[in-house]
């Protein structure tokens, strides 16, 4: 069991080009205004049609028609009333998500490697250095509700392996960490035989690849220079990414990922130090406040539990979602994403 849970929000990932919830939809058009002919393009240009039907439930309702999680909501709940707007828009949403972050989160290739962001490189050597310290099979946890793969490209690129927990059981050397995706990635991929149906990562990319100078590429270029794939009963596995909606109804989900979330819960209840970094823990996210209480229940006692948020909102809401144990070991920092991995790597290690 890990000592150490890292709890990862959008904020983590913003500094590598993966917009927040509030910006995501703003995200996506402009790149789509860029570049209007994609494989995406009919699943893109429905949703932005259903975005601007929505605006007629203003005259009897407030309906946040800019933030990722309210739009994806109202869609689900159009698809389950059967009411306009319709089209099979959740399937056209994860396909918008899947899209917009291949096109905004780019990698380096720099002297024959793979790398993510600086600040993404740094948590990954404080990541690397946590597993070297503690033995005899230290594992560290991160969880986090972000879709992109950057912290996966980053942990990669530090020589760890890594465990999603979507085969619900412990396993690996002092090298792994637990990744938990509670949202799913779009890294992640459903076995097409009806027998299976197993969600599978792509494979590891190779640490060293062609020399091509200095240049950036997306995932999907990424995927196709070094032939990265998932795999699944002696096939390519191609559908679509498995993205859960950052939204009120994951029930139709829970066979799909709650090996990961039972994993998580079990991590957070033995883990001694939980820090969390870019995650704002909004109001509507009823779903993490419950897999925290009901899972951390008669858990190890915290060393400490820390929020690093330049937001002072977010501090508030995490110190009301905790119970007295868990509060006086509470600290909060107004920290950006970089200043927040400094300042782990200088406190923790």
């Amino acid at each position: 069991m890990s000592q150490y849970v890292f709890i990862l929000g959008a904020g983590a990932s913003k500094h590598a080009g993966a917009p927040l919830m509030a910006g995501f939809l703003d995200k996506s058009r402009a790149l789509f205004a860029a570049n209007r002919v994609n494989e995406c393009s009919d699943d893109l240009q429905r949703v932005f049609d259903a975005i601007s039907e929505l605006q007629s439930v203003h005259s009897k309702s407030e309906l946040d028609i800019v933030n990722l999680e309210s739009v994806f909501s109202a869609f689900e709940m159009a698809e389950l009333l059967d009411v306009p707007p319709a089209g099979n828009l959740v399937h056209s949403m994860k396909r918008l998500i899947a899209w917009t972050l291949d096109e905004a989160v780019l990698f380096e290739l720099e002297a024959h490697k793979v790398f993510s962001t600086p600040a993404y490189r740094d948590f990954a050597s404080l990541i690397s250095r946590l597993a070297n310290e503690f033995g005899p099979s230290p594992r560290s946890t991160v969880i986090t509700f972000n879709y992109d793969v950057a912290v996966d490209v980053a942990l990669r690129s530090a020589g760890l392996s890594l465990d999603y927990g979507l085969n619900g059981v412990a396993g690996g050397s002092r090298r792994a960490v637990n990744l938990f995706k509670l949202h799913g990635s779009v890294g992640w991929h459903r076995c097409s035989v009806d027998s299976c149906r197993k969600i599978v990562a792509e494979e590891t990319l190779p640490p060293l690849v062609a020399s091509l100078g200095t240049t950036r590429l997306k995932w999907s270029q990424l995927r196709a220079l070094l032939g990265g794939q998932a795999k699944c009963c002696g096939r390519a596995v191609d559908e679509g990414s498995v993205i859960v909606p950052p939204s009120w109804n994951k029930a139709e989900y829970r066979s799909d990922l709650d090996k990961v979330w039972r994993r998580a819960a079990a991590e957070l209840k033995s883990a001694t130090n939980i820090v969390v970094c870019g995650y704002s823990l909004p109001e509507t996210d009823s779903f993490f406040r419950y897999l925290y209480g009901l899972g951390t229940a008669g858990g190890e006692p915290l060393e400490r539990f820390w929020v690093l948020d330049p937001s002072m909102e977010t501090h508030e809401r995490f110190r009301g979602m905790l119970g007295p144990g868990a509060r006086a070991r509470f600290q909060a920092h107004t920290f950006t994403s970089e200043k927040a991995v400094q300042h782990m790597s200088s406190a923790l290690t």
